[in-house]
């Protein structure tokens, strides 16, 4: 992506969580999460989607998310980290949608083509833009 372009939306399925989500920031607001994808463990984070700690906790078995990749600065350190949209349980369908355009979803998991980047889902997938972005808090 570059200037002028939405930030690009990911999607992940089969994601385990690596500890408990727990409600962060002002008034318990924010969520926070360890998330574990084929062994590469990240931490991913929901401004303004607190109350979805409970729902997640009581998930059981891996589960999907929509997100957007991050690099978190915080006291002299860069990280990767997640920027979660949405999440579904198994046989659930994405409910909190990103604003902007519609994107087809592609696995990066599948198995791809040589000198393909990514693999789309089969049948391709779109996620229709519904609802505004939650930004984080300044600071």
């Amino acid at each position: 992506f570059g200037e002028g372009n939405p930030r690009p939306v990911f999607a992940a399925t089969r994601v385990e969580l690596v500890e408990p989500p727990r409600r962060m920031g002002e008034g318990q607001r924010h969520l926070a999460l360890k998330v574990n994808h084929y062994g590469t463990v990240l931490r991913a984070i929901a401004f303004g989607r607190g109350e979805w700690a409970d729902q997640i906790a009581q998930v059981d078995g891996p589960f999907a998310i929509s997100f957007a990749p991050n690099i978190n600065r915080f006291r002299g350190q860069e990280t990767v980290e997640l920027r979660l949209i949405d999440w579904r349980a198994p046989g659930q369908a994405f409910e909190h949608e990103p604003a902007g355009t519609t994107a087809e979803v592609v696995r990066v998991d599948a198995p791809q083509r040589p000198g393909s980047p990514a693999a789309p889902l089969e049948p391709p997938a779109t996620i229709q833009n519904a609802t505004p972005p939650i930004e984080p808090p300044d600071g």
